[in-house]
């Protein structure tokens, strides 16, 4: 981290002579030098760092909104992490399969299953503010749940008879006496 990117160049240099004497490459495709706030020129990934399935990036706010640097200084931003979208990708992939492998097993495991994904990826992201990608999976979640019940059942007549329920605003799979909310 630096305030000058030929300061940045430096440093990279710098590493890669330590990493050359022990025997270790910095891999050129995992490497980047990106700006959190803004794109550099040339580069065609948005601003920000994509790390351990989330996407961090700081976004310029109001002086008094900001945070705190470690000297108590004010900064005129926040920081702001939220999944990339190659998690949120993977995550639609994961369901997708599991619906395709799915296709003719009882209702309840294919519940349980995707609830187990769910569940595991909601948690995972929950300490972040990513309602706007929760709203967007659930949106996409009840379309895919839709085209696979009708696919199952041929027509959505059987499908909305056999597969969903709704009470007041709860909307869940219908499977013999029991609903599951997912």
């Amino acid at each position: 981290m630096g305030k000058k990117l030929e300061d940045i160049i430096k440093a990279k240099g710098i590493v890669i002579k330590f990493l050359k004497k022990v025997n270790l490459k910095l891999s050129e495709e995992k490497t980047r030098i990106g700006h959190s706030m803004i794109s550099l020129e040339g580069d065609l990934a948005k601003p920000g760092l994509d790390f351990l399935g989330y996407h961090f990036r700081n976004i310029q706010t109001f002086k008094h909104r900001g945070v705190k640097n470690t000297r108590g200084v004010k900064q005129p931003y926040i920081q702001v992490p939220m999944p990339s979208m190659a998690s949120v990708k993977k995550h639609r992939q994961a369901i997708r399969d599991i619906l395709k492998k799915h296709r003719n097993t009882p209702l309840e495991a294919v519940i349980v299953k995707l609830a187990s994904r769910i569940d595991g990826w909601a948690r995972y992201f929950s300490i972040t503010k990513c309602t706007k990608y929760f709203a967007y999976m659930d949106k996409w979640l009840f379309w895919a749940l839709w085209c696979w019940s009708i696919k199952r059942y041929k027509t959505a007549k059987k499908a909305i008879k056999k597969c969903f329920s709704v009470q007041g605003c709860k909307f869940g799979f219908r499977s013999g006496l029991k609903t599951y909310i997912l």
